[in-house]
């Protein structure tokens, strides 16, 4: 599984979101250079959050503060795709990645 993937389908309520966001830094370590200057943001500033969005949690910060780094992270395939000119996902991926996410058989 991808390290996008992983941030979104991460357990955000234990330490899993904290163990996927250090993998995702350091896949940005040996990868971030093949990602268009779009994308390698988007994709920092995901891992990032999602750090921030865990602490956020245990401590009971703002509601929208919170909503506002986990959209970071759910933000950053789109800018990932686009920055590597891939085809965007087609409806049948996305919603197998979708059901993936949340645990649904195929």
């Amino acid at each position: 599984m991808l390290c996008g993937e992983k941030l979104l389908s991460a357990d955000i309520y234990s330490t899993e979101i904290y163990e996927v966001a250090v993998e995702c830094d350091k896949w940005w370590d040996n990868n971030c250079l093949y990602l268009s200057p779009q994308a390698r943001e988007a994709f920092r500033k995901a891992y990032q959050s999602a750090f921030d969005h865990a602490k956020m949690l245990e401590t009971h910060a703002d509601a929208e503060l919170v909503k506002s780094t986990w959209q970071d992270v759910k933000n950053a395939g789109k800018f990932i795709v686009e920055g590597a000119n891939l085809p965007p996902l087609s409806e049948l991926e996305t919603r197998q990645i979708q059901r993936k996410n949340r645990g649904l058989a195929w």
